[in-house]
């Protein structure tokens, strides 16, 4: 059977290529201001509202990933953050000004340049919430539970305050692919809170221009890259191709529809002999409505990649 067709991926302009991967959240954070260190023992008290129009909406993000290396190197971890908006704010804004944001093109596009893509400005949004949940924690297939620590919220003047919930390190332990997880948190200003979602497998049969994954070794710059694989039939899912210059800012991020099992995108804007990293993940984004406590809506993020390193050569 022939492969599928592969999806052209046009350039879409400038754009900040990093998804919203649990540690860069948290350094996103500590450049926001300083963050706390140590697991905390306070909480943060909701305030009051004479209406729903003005109390705005609470939402969990969760976000656990998990990355393989060629040569057997893994890493993991998992954030969770409990986001009061006021009414009227511009959801999307706040969580990227609050280092929860999602950062991809859509499907069929591409963003090229230097990382740092300038965010929005504090004055978009209102001032935001995140509540203390009291423990917080990820089960995988009924294993050991996967605790996350709290973390004080660096203050930034009025704007933004209160917990962050992060995996105490990464060595993917509690966190695996393809498995069904639950998410659990109990005690502080969110109540209690317990969902359960299927994670995705890693992509599988990954070639590049006809060569296995594990075994490209070199990208030609400016020439396209056709890369394939199985496709996943679940509705959810995403695939997103980056690659990262190892010596400078560059970088290219990809996106394309996973049902379709292969996409195209031009590596342009890297030297020959510049080294970088690829990664291919797939994602998985489940927004979920809750009802029976502070929360309205739980998203929950379950992005599994796979990396290897290459060198670009001449087309």
């Amino acid at each position: 059977m022939s492969p599928p067709a592969p999806q052209l991926a046009p350039l879409a302009g400038p754009g900040l290529p990093a998804h919203a991967a649990p540690r860069r959240a948290l350094e996103r954070a500590v450049g926001l201001g300083a963050l706390a260190a140590s697991a905390i023992a306070c909480s943060v008290a909701p305030e009051s509202y004479s209406s729903d129009e003005e109390r705005g909406s609470t939402h969990a993000v969760v976000t656990i990933s998990r990355q393989e290396l060629t040569g057997g190197a893994t890493r993991a971890d998992a954030l969770a953050g409990f986001i009061r908006f006021p009414a009227a704010t511009d959801r999307a804004v706040a969580l990227e000004l609050a280092g929860l944001g999602m950062h991809l093109p859509e499907p069929g596009h591409c963003w090229q340049g230097e990382q740092g893509r300038p965010g929005p400005e504090l004055s978009d949004v209102a001032a935001i919430e995140f509540l203390e949940a009291g423990r917080v924690r990820v089960i995988a297939d009924g294993g050991p539970p996967h605790e996350l620590a709290p973390h004080v919220f660096p203050s930034v003047g009025d704007f933004i305050s209160g917990v962050l919930y992060a995996s105490r390190e990464r060595s993917g332990q509690g966190l695996p692919a393809g498995e069904r997880y639950r998410f659990a948190a109990d005690g502080g200003a969110v109540g209690t809170l317990d969902i359960e979602n299927a994670a995705p497998h890693p992509l599988t049969d990954v070639t590049l221009n006809g060569t296995p994954f594990d075994a490209l070794e070199s990208v030609s710059t400016d020439e396209p890259l056709d890369v394939i694989w199985s496709g996943s039939t679940h509705p959810a899912d995403r695939v997103y191709v980056e690659l990262t210059s190892t010596r400078s800012s560059k970088s290219l991020v990809c996106a394309f529809e996973d049902a379709a099992g292969a996409g195209t995108l031009v590596p342009t804007g890297f030297e020959e002999h510049e080294s970088a990293q690829l990664l291919l993940h797939r994602l998985r984004i489940l927004r979920t409505p809750w009802q029976g406590s502070p929360v309205d809506e739980v998203e929950l993020r379950l992005d599994f990649s796979q990396g290897h390193l290459v060198t670009f050569g001449a087309p």
